[in-house]
């Protein structure tokens, strides 16, 4: 099993804020583990959560190219 981040390492990695992290965890937004009351994040599926957010840049046009 790979080492789980505390909410400070993963807004580092992130560059989100604690507060925005915690919030998009209680909104289901972001993946996250509970472990009784403490919030845990997984290096890899944080990795993965951006890529799946990442928008494609548009055309000259504004179009989707």
């Amino acid at each position: 099993m790979e080492p789980l981040l505390t909410i400070q390492e993963a807004s580092k990695l992130t560059r989100l804020s604690e507060k925005t992290l915690y919030t998009f965890a209680e909104r289901g937004k972001v993946p996250h583990i509970k472990l009784g009351r403490r919030t845990f994040f997984s290096e890899a599926k944080l990795e993965e959560w951006v890529n799946e957010n990442t928008v494609a840049p548009k055309g000259p046009e504004g179009d989707s190219q």
